[in-house]
């Protein structure tokens, strides 16, 4: 069952980024912002979060620690991380997830700069 779950998940995104996965065009990228608390609610309203084994890679770029069953409205998380990489991949997947109801599929790239922008507004120490 579990092998089923992640040859399906690997295939989706494989699917998912091959066709989507330039992301935004042009002035869009400039237009990327840091989730609120209202977008993670929001996002947790069609998706479910759950920590669970990641048995292998489920990406052609090797080892990930989260991804997005978009078909499901399923985030699923490693249990093995702690601290910051744990704080990164949640938001980085929640990012993933929040874009697609808005029926935008993001770039790893694309992801990466909304992740930052979350954790430079909400997590980094004020100066």
């Amino acid at each position: 069952m579990k092998e089923k779950l992640w040859s399906w998940l690997f295939l989706t995104y494989i699917t998912l980024y091959s066709v989507c996965g330039k992301g935004m065009k042009g002035e869009t990228m400039n237009e990327l912002k840091a989730l609120t608390l209202n977008d993670v609610v929001q996002t947790l309203k069609y998706y479910n979060l759950k920590h669970c084994e990641f048995p292998f890679n489920v990406t052609d770029k090797g080892y990930s620690s989260g991804v997005v069953d978009f078909n499901k409205k399923q985030i699923y998380i490693d249990n093995e991380l702690g601290g910051n990489d744990q704080t990164k991949t949640i938001l980085h997947e929640l990012a993933h997830a929040y874009y697609e109801t808005k029926g935008i599929i993001l770039s790893e790239k694309e992801t990466d700069k909304v992740t930052k922008l979350t954790i430079d507004r909400y997590f980094k120490p004020k100066t």
